[in-house]
């Protein structure tokens, strides 16, 4: 075989250290050179601090390691470094011209002597000792598309943080003014169906396409504007017709989800679909503006806006508990709702949707897009579009059947034990870490991976996927363990005695699946950026089908554990999934390894188990001390603060590196404040 010739011009092929100290620049998007997400966050909120070290080439070793066909090998092929070679010296043009500039340069080795080239000095040219030349020091780089990536998630992680806070302090009101018995559940389940309706005939669709359309269009001439606003002029058609026709059928569609509903019943429950069934349109209008905010690289107000449907729902629970009579445990009766009873709760929660939505028009405005109907959809260019859309508008199906089945067979509980009231606040801290950490961090890495995948850079995708399976295990893992010790606690806290067992079973139980969850977001996520929904579809059946089985089997539970088998069942059809996703995924992407990912996953448990040990003593004594909601208050409080402290304790001292980026500019800027 013929070596190529090298760069010194005698025909000896380059050296690994060679290619290595060539001075290369990477796409601005990806994220690696940088550290961990976690140093991400940390870097922009301690912008200022200019002590800060960085190693640059931090986890490029194991980005080498994820490319090679075995792992076993220390040392990548020829191939594997060419390609990685070619991902960071080709250009993005996928990105907006105003970020390709800012790439993140990585420097060659120092000479023996330890001096350096000053700035600017033309890549390859050698010093008088023969050595290669570099650049001093590594300056800070100006913001780039990784860094706004911290950046972004951060953002949308206080947005959903505040909103999430505002949501359970909207459950505890709602407990309080009804409560968790029959007319709790007639609400709960016609509270649900907008939202069921609207995931059911347009939310997948959305989430597969839109992002990745939209992010295709950008560049085009006018930077996708014709396209985004014949995408939305259709996307808004269709929601205003299934709207006004779920609207006009809403006995039917009440009775649908709870079988059971009839005279009082089945009124009340007509009467609350019929006012918030019109938040169809609304939560439509938030996904699609929403959604092209993502892709045009603003988050902020995306997640934020919900705290305002949070907040104008709120107010009209207070307004309920002040005017409205207290019914006692199993709250008011179906037969004495009157009609300000059933608009200041029905009538609050739909207003807030809707402010939801219509306040990201000034987002979009300020943005520079401004949506002008356009109804020429002939030769849109959603051939392939719709084809996405049809399979994740099955995989919907699918999950929406799911539902139903599990909201029947809730509604069958009597009064007091675990039902559909008692199912929403579990699901809402079930939620909660996912929602903080997963969530925002796919929304933020999912206009990243549209790109990527839009050129079929495999090796970015699989490295995003990484990223974001040690970040969630970060909240997923400690919450997981946490809720054993600080579940029922937290429930009493937030809903008061006597609900700790209704709400809590369910949450507990979902608990357990809450790392499998987050696996099978991203790993759907990953397949709707290659435009591939065909395999979330079948995703989805597997769950389905795995979780339909055991919620039937529920029915010969005890009722008093029926929350404990439903929530199971989301657990066991999760794992399962995010399993066979998994590996499903390999056969897209290549290899994706996983050996970091795993470490951390079991590094964080044990830290979280340690935690958990020593919290549980101290539980137990304040609720020996002390009961009632002062007492869950008191073991939330003081039990939380130190799981929190010795678990990440124990995280740094186990080297998880997510939790170190987080807390080490904390405790530097602590010291720096003491010695003062």
């Amino acid at each position: 075989m013929t070596d190529r010739p090298g760069q010194d011009g005698t025909g000896q092929r380059p050296s690994l250290g060679e290619m290595y100290a060539e001075e290369v620049s990477r796409p601005s998007v990806i994220p690696d050179l940088l550290g961990t997400i976690g140093d991400q966050y940390s870097s922009w909120i301690f912008e200022d601090d200019a002590e800060r070290e960085r190693n640059p080439w931090d986890g490029v070793a194991t980005t080498f390691e994820e490319l090679h066909d075995d792992p076993t090998t220390f040392l990548p092929s020829r191939k594997a470094l060419r390609e990685v070679k070619d991902s960071y010296t080709k250009p993005d043009t996928a990105l907006p011209p105003d970020q390709r500039e800012h790439s993140i340069p990585i420097p060659i080795p120092r000479g023996p002597d330890g001096v350096a080239a000053p700035p600017g000095t033309p890549i390859g040219e050698r010093s008088t000792d023969g050595q290669p030349t570099v650049r001093p020091e590594i300056e800070r780089p100006r913001p780039t598309a990784a860094a706004s990536l911290g950046r972004a998630s951060a953002l949308m992680a206080s947005g959903t943080l505040v909103s999430r806070v505002l949501g359970m302090l909207r459950a505890s009101l709602q407990v309080a003014a009804i409560s968790t018995g029959l007319s709790a559940n007639i609400w709960s389940t016609a509270n649900t169906l907008p939202n069921i309706i609207y995931l059911l005939l347009a939310g997948g669709v959305i989430n597969a396409v839109l992002v990745p359309q939209i992010t295709k269009s950008l560049k085009h001439a006018d930077g996708g504007k014709a396209y985004t606003d014949r995408l939305l002029t259709l996307a808004m058609s269709l929601l205003i017709i299934v709207t006004v026709v779920f609207v006009v059928c809403a006995p039917l569609i009440y009775h649908l989800y709870d079988h059971q509903a009839s005279g009082d019943r089945l009124e009340l429950g007509t009467t609350f679909a019929l006012i918030c069934l019109p938040q169809i349109l609304f939560y439509g209008i938030y996904a699609l503006f929403g959604q092209v905010l993502n892709a045009r690289g603003q988050f902020g107000w995306f997640m934020w806006s919900p705290a305002l449907a949070n907040v104008i729902a709120i107010a009209g629970l207070v307004a309920f508990l002040v005017t409205v009579p207290n019914y006692g445990d199993d709250g008011p009766p179906v037969g004495v709702w009157d009609t300000k009873m059933i608009w200041l709760l029905a009538g609050s929660a739909t207003i807030g949707i809707m402010v939801q939505a219509l306040c990201l028009v000034i987002p979009l405005w300020r943005g520079g897009y401004r949506y002008t109907p356009d109804f020429k959809w002939r030769g849109v260019g959603l051939g392939s579009a719709s084809k996405v859309a049809l399979w994740a508008f099955a995989a919907v199906i699918l999950q929406q059947l799911g539902l139903l089945l599990t909201t029947n067979v809730l509604n069958t509980q009597p009064n007091g034990e675990p039902g559909k009231a008692a199912q929403e606040p579990a699901f809402l801290l079930f939620m909660l870490p996912h929602s903080l950490v997963t969530v925002s961090l796919v929304t933020a890495l999912f206009t990243a991976m549209a790109r990527a995948a839009n050129v079929r850079n495999h090796a970015l995708v699989r490295r995003d996927l990484r990223h974001g399976l040690r970040l969630t295990a970060v909240a997923t893992v400690p919450c997981t363990v946490g809720a054993f010790i600080l579940g029922f606690p937290l429930v009493g806290a937030l809903f008061g005695s006597g609900k700790e067992w209704a709400i809590g079973s369910f949450m507990v139980a979902m608990m357990l699946g809450l790392a499998p969850f987050g696996l099978c977001v991203l790993v759907q996520r990953v397949f709707y950026a290659y435009e591939d929904a065909k395999t979330p579809f079948k995703m989805q059946l597997v769950c389905t089908a795995i979780a339909a089985v055991i919620t039937l089997g529920c029915l010969f539970l005890p009722n008093k554990y029926m929350g404990v088998g439903i929530g199971l069942s989301l657990t066991i059809s999760n794992l399962v999934q995010g399993v066979i996703g998994f590996r499903w995924l390999q056969g897209k992407v290549g290899r994706i390894m996983i050996q970091d990912v795993v470490q951390t996953y079991v590094r964080l448990f044990v830290a979280a188990l340690i935690a958990g040990v020593v919290t549980l003593p101290l539980v137990l004594g304040v609720e020996l001390v002390s009961s009632g909601r002062i007492g869950a208050i008191a073991a939330l409080v003081l039990g939380g603060s130190l799981f929190l402290v010795i678990y990440v304790f124990f995280g740094r001292r186990f080297h998880v590196r997510e939790i170190e980026d987080l807390v080490a500019p904390v405790t530097r800027r602590v010291g720096r404040l003491a010695r003062r």
